[in-house]
């Protein structure tokens, strides 16, 4: 429907008023006033010129319960009895003294209590409509949100008792005006805009028009007084979530669409300014003007999964969210993160955390549909400095095509490794900065992000790249605080608090396998505090949060045992009420013949369930574990370090134990991803003491990356022995290395039983 170049003029001296539609003007006076059609609320006036009638209805202003002082609205209707016809026009309207765009607020939400007056026409009937709402404003992006209900009152008949019909409308605000969209049950969807009124921005006014099916033509007014409630405090995503407007983190990137579902013309894709969450129902406004109402992974109108919000990953200060439209001719990725903010004042302004993060994101390439980008790693925040850096792995995969974008498959176009550096805004808790993939394609951009909870737990942003070719990328990085330390840059040393390592471990508790590849690597969770004399190391035989390892160590008797007089280790007795330990905390500092390890170590834990119980051993290597982005991509290196472990040998009639020490070896070729590693190993008699020789052990293997961590994985396959080598790189650029072992002997060196233990040592 268009809009009519309205004019109205109020003469008070006169009591006047005059409209003009750009073709006739019409002046209605107090004598006018149709006293039968006119309430409290509203005044309607009647003028007839010939065979023409024009209607007048106007709201009352004032300063009375529920009326305004600086915007009214109103209705004209002409109706003209032709020859062979009655033509009738209804044009609706809001009028006042507007907000000066110099005095419209800038920051903050406000909500204004409305009144809905309106008129539905088919033909020559009509219908009055009356109802109620609130409408919403985000200030900041111009988001506006308005819902309510309504009812149709029908000539003669009584008024409703209450609205049982609904509306809904969106629309955008600048420099004090707005444009979007209303819904209204039964009659469709139509025009809504309007301004803000009154000094500051006091009021609120707007007019809607929808014209329906069988010309039927709906028409109203919308308008009232900001009456703000408490403001919206979400703290968390996880449970009952209130609603709320948030101003999102958005990268997005769009091309145009062929028949063939093929994509040219990659360009960056409209930002979203705002996003308003109620339930699940998101409200998506976007700066060119359009505002999409969704639900939680719901298609579009007409259900084709041409246009998609989802939801797709949430934690208790983030959620994730992707839109995918493909509609008219355009192929739409919009990545989005909605984030309940680390307040400035509970910034960390010191000291450095580590955060575990997750890569999610769709790569454009011109004449292909789009591709998946998944990727782990870490991101670290120096709060000292300002600087956020992060790095790990990515690949990019392909689509099947059936369904909006298709689903995932698992076959891997592109994989490499990515990196990012930003800077912290000074007293702000966001950063920007560059990211950068290097594979077979490379990608760099931007990267916006922030810290998010109350004590910034949480660390998120969104990335856009380009790459060759017209290629581009667009994504988010959502990471949790980690207590673990990694990016291989942290040295044991400098842990200043109970810090979850990486670890890998092995037991003796069961049997050796004839399967050359077991390996039954035992679960533990290690925790690490330098700063504790009395107990630094605890060990759990599952992961548990810091916070309750903490709290388990503390409420444990910890006794350091001033009896052992071996220099390679200190041992910790750990009494708890449901299991004793006995660690072995061995240590690497160079002195006394014993090898120097910045970045990893080596415990035995020896551990009792039950009152009475033997003393299971547990061979663990430890440390700060090299990550995919800064392991070497080339060249060769070799390594040598030490063995623990444990061992047996024997017969149907006697089997004899030994406690396993030797040498372990390893050489790497980077650049083709191989291995090969070697195990000297010596025996001492568990009862006697007396020494034998277990001999050598060759593996040869691959290395891999598995949730952001480099394995070592090797296989010893030979005609006296066969067995199994897992391990991790420590350190920066793959500085140490550490791992488990588990051997079966057939006859090697005239020996028949198995051996298992752990590894450790650095690069030479």
């Amino acid at each position: 429907m268009d809009r009519l170049p309205l004019e109205i003029s109020y003469d008070a001296a006169r009591s006047t008023y005059s409209l003009s539609d750009g073709q006739r003007r019409v002046n209605f006076r107090s004598a006018d006033i149709d006293r039968a059609q006119s309430n409290a609320e509203l005044t309607t006036f009647k003028v007839t010129t010939g065979s023409t009638t024009d209607h007048l209805s106007v709201s009352t202003t004032g300063t009375g319960e529920g009326q305004t002082r600086y915007v009214a609205g109103g209705f004209w209707q002409t109706q003209t009895d032709g020859t062979a016809a009655i033509e009738g026009r209804l044009a609706s309207f809001v009028y006042g003294i507007p907000t000066l765009a110099s005095s419209v607020p800038r920051t903050g939400l406000a909500g204004y209590d409305v009144r809905l007056m309106g008129a539905n026409m088919i033909g020559t009937s009509i219908a009055s409509l009356v109802g109620d709402g609130r409408i919403e404003v985000d200030f900041q992006s111009g988001a506006l949100l308005a819902n309510g209900r309504y009812s149709a009152v029908f000539p003669d008949a009584p008024p409703p008792a209450w609205h049982g019909s609904q509306w809904h409308a969106r629309a955008l605000l600048s420099s004090g005006r707005f444009e979007g969209d209303i819904t209204m049950d039964n009659y469709g969807t139509g025009d809504f805009h309007g301004s803000l009124f009154g000094p500051a921005g006091e009021e609120i006014g707007g007019a809607f028009h929808i014209l329906g099916e069988n010309s039927r033509i709906t028409s109203g007014a919308i308008f009232g007084v900001r009456r703000d409630t408490p403001p919206v405090v979400v703290e968390s995503f996880l449970g009952s979530v209130p609603d709320a407007f948030f101003i999102p983190l958005h990268a997005g990137i769009e091309g145009d669409l062929s028949n063939r579902r093929r994509i040219s013309n990659i360009r960056e894709g409209d930002r979203i300014l705002s996003i308003h969450r109620a339930s699940n129902i998101y409200t998506v406004f976007a700066a060119n003007g359009e505002a999409v109402r969704l639900g939680s992974y719901q298609s579009y109108a007409d259900h084709t999964n041409d246009y998609i919000l989802d939801p797709w990953y949430r934690t208790p200060y983030v959620k994730y969210l992707e839109r995918f439209d493909r509609r008219n001719g355009v192929a739409a990725y919009d990545a989005m993160i909605l984030g309940i903010d680390t307040p400035a004042s509970a910034m960390p302004r010191m000291g450095r955390a580590i955060y575990n993060a997750t890569l999610g994101g769709y790569l454009m390439e011109p004449d292909a549909i789009p591709r998946n980008l998944y990727g782990e790693g870490v991101l670290a925040a120096d709060f000292t400095t300002g600087q956020i850096t992060g790095e790990g792995s990515y690949s990019v995969r392909a689509l099947t095509s059936s369904s909006a974008w298709g689903n995932i498959t698992d076959r891997v176009l592109d994989k490499g490794t990515w990196q990012s550096s930003a800077a912290l805004g000074s007293g702000s808790n966001r950063f920007s900065g560059t990211m950068q993939l290097d594979g077979a394609n490379d990608y760099a951009g931007s990267l916006t992000g922030g810290f998010f909870g109350p004590d910034a737990s949480e660390a998120a942003g969104v990335f856009q790249l380009d790459g060759p070719d017209g290629r581009k990328l667009a994504g988010t990085v959502g990471s949790r605080f980690d207590d673990r330390a990694t990016m291989g840059v942290t040295e044991l040393a400098d842990l200043s608090k109970l810090t979850l390592m990486t670890s890998i471990s092995i037991d003796t508790t069961d049997g050796y396998s004839s399967d050359p590849t077991y390996i039954n690597a035992s679960s533990n969770a290690v925790y690490l505090d330098n700063t504790s004399e009395q107990f630094p190391l605890v060990i759990f035989r599952n992961a548990v949060s810091v916070e309750n390892a903490l709290l388990a160590r503390n409420n444990a008797t910890n006794t350091l045992d001033s009896s052992n007089d071996n220099p390679a280790f200190r041992r910790y007795l750990y009494s708890a009420p449901n299991f004793d330990q006995q660690v072995d905390a061995y240590v690497f500092d160079g002195q006394g013949g014993r090898i120097e390890l910045t970045y990893s170590s080596f415990a035995v834990a020896r551990r009792a369930d039950r009152p009475g119980q033997e003393w299971t051993p547990h061979f663990i290597a430890y440390g700060v574990p090299t990550t995919a982005a800064t392991l070497p991509r080339s060249g060769l290196a070799s390594y040598s370090g030490v063995v623990q472990g444990y061992g047996y040998v024997g017969d149907d009639m006697r089997t004899d134990s030994y406690n396993l020490t030797g040498t372990s070896s390893m050489n790497v070729n980077f650049g083709s991803g191989k291995a090969t590693s070697t195990l000297l190993l010596a025996g001492a008699h568990t009862q006697n003491g007396s020494m034998l020789d277990f001999g050598r052990y060759d593996f040869s293997g691959n290395i891999t990356n598995e949730q952001n961590q480099v394995l070592i994985d090797g296989v010893a396959d030979k005609s006296g022995y066969h067995g199994a080598l897992q391990g991790l790189f420590f350190g920066a650029a793959a500085a140490e290395y550490g791992g488990i072992f588990n051997l079966t002997l057939n006859g090697h060196n005239g020996l028949y039983g198995g051996a298992r233990g752990a590894f450790v040592g650095k690069k030479d």
